[in-house]
């Protein structure tokens, strides 16, 4: 039997009554209520090798290239590997997105990307970068976790004929880290085997290892699909603070400061399982480095509106907060409201010793000693834990917290306040390279 038309059933179901209206389930127009219709009239959001996307807000920019051009929507041209000015004015953009593209470029084009987006973003913009995690993919194959890799070994089957009980776990790497060294593949360019790869690994520091995978690659414009570069947070934040962005933030699959990024049906759908997912602001940083200070509070609390649970954006806003009140002279901002944000980014961030110096060092401003002083602790436990001595954070700390045990009692006679002062001493003399008993045989030896 063959199809109905269309129109026939449309029209069957107006006599009766009804009307036929597609599901507007995949729009999304909410998620820009905030930007200007000029913005989303003229597409001030880009999408950076954008394959098949297409949305009514954005333009899409990509590389006309055979391996991709069934599959390309109408795009702006533009060739990354040659260190081009984008085609776009300064503070102009809204949101730039590209998602699994950098794996194929050059350090160097990846560089340029970075500096130009920082050029035609706004403030207020935001650069989100999705790319395979070179970390996880590496410990993926140390720690021999062999299911890791189920999603991969389709391509090897229709790219190159190999059965899944012919590949080792090795090889998944090199076709991650540098595919035109895959041996499987016909035209394979001086193709590494797993054999020598388990040894660079055994013997090289990870980062040692991804330099070595990746060392040989170049990129070739007949095979622009393949991948030639590895990236790691480490590795591109400082790349990112080079280009001009003072921090970057940590993200997470369908996480973002932007709300059109947080629709999964449209971005960050590609392997989600071994990506990296991190973004960048160029708003409050900016402002503050014009020294527009209390625009970047305002702008950092209204980020917060809908954004709680970011730590990066809770400790900004604390620090430049107090920044505001040390300019002005004046608690612009309360003191509770500030500890309140250093507290939370110290909450959502566990394992960050500078959110928890941080929030130690302010409750110590606002004379909350106990409180600052059991956050001192856990910090320097968390410095003994990881080998390392003393530090400038608790050395400074103990010289705060005796000028703020001074204010409450002149005398330092008050049993309340006696373990704090033996805390601050151990702290001062340990910054110094003593341990507390070294430093009483010193002060006792008469000679």
């Amino acid at each position: 039997m063959g199809l109905i038309p269309r129109k026939l059933i449309d029209h069957l179901f107006r006599l009766l009554g009804y009307k036929i209206e597609r599901i507007k389930s995949r729009d999304d127009s909410n998620l820009y209520k905030k930007y200007p219709k000029e913005s989303l009239l003229n597409k001030k959001f880009l999408n950076v090798g954008a394959g098949k996307f297409f949305h009514k807000f954005w333009t899409n920019v990509d590389y006309g290239s055979e391996q991709y051009e069934k599959v390309q929507n109408e795009f702006v041209e533009l060739n990354l590997i040659e260190i081009p000015k984008f085609p776009f004015e300064d503070n102009s953009i809204e949101v730039i997105y590209t998602s699994h593209t950098i794996e194929h470029i050059t350090d160097e084009s990846v560089i340029n990307f970075i500096k130009e987006s920082q050029r035609i973003l706004k403030k207020g913009g935001v650069l989100r970068i999705t790319c395979p995690d070179s970390n996880l993919l590496l410990n993926s194959v140390k720690f021999k976790v062999e299911n890791f890799w189920d999603w991969r070994t389709e391509w090897f089957l229709k790219k190159c004929g190999i059965d899944s009980t012919e590949i080792e776990l090795e090889d998944y790497l090199i076709r991650e880290f540098s595919t035109a060294r895959c041996r499987f593949l016909e035209k394979s360019n001086d193709s590494l085997q797993p054999l020598e790869v388990r040894e660079k690994m055994r013997n090289l520091s990870d980062n040692d290892f991804l330099k070595w995978i990746v060392e040989k690659n170049k990129f070739d414009e007949k095979f622009a699909n393949y991948h030639i570069n590895f990236w790691n947070y480490e590795k591109l934040e400082k790349m990112c603070i080079d280009a001009g962005f003072s921090e970057i933030y940590h993200s997470g699959f369908g996480q973002s400061l932007s709300p059109p990024l947080t629709n999964i049906k449209l971005f960050d759908n590609t392997h989600p399982k071994m990506s990296l997912y991190f973004e960048l602001m160029k708003d409050a940083i900016e402002m503050f480095r014009n020294g527009d200070i209390k625009a970047a509070v305002a702008e950092l609390e209204g980020k917060l509106k809908s954004n709680g649970d970011v730590a990066l954006l809770h400790h900004s806003y604390a620090e430049f907060a107090n920044m505001l009140n040390m300019e002005e002279q004046d608690d612009i901002v309360p003191g509770g409201k500030i500890m309140m944000h250093y507290k939370k980014a110290m909450e959502l961030d566990e394992e960050n010793d500078e959110y928890i110096a941080d929030f130690a060092s302010f409750a110590l401003e606002c004379r909350r000693i106990p409180v600052a002083v059991k956050e001192f602790q856990r910090y320097a436990k968390r410095l003994e834990l990881a080998d390392i001595p003393i530090d400038d954070v608790l050395y400074m700390a103990a010289r705060n917290i005796v000028d703020s045990i001074e204010v409450m009692d002149p005398e330092k006679k008050n049993p309340m306040v006696q373990p704090w002062l033996k805390q601050a001493l151990i702290w001062a003399v340990g910054g110094l390279g003593y341990s507390a008993e070294d430093a009483i045989n010193v002060m006792s030896n008469d000679s």
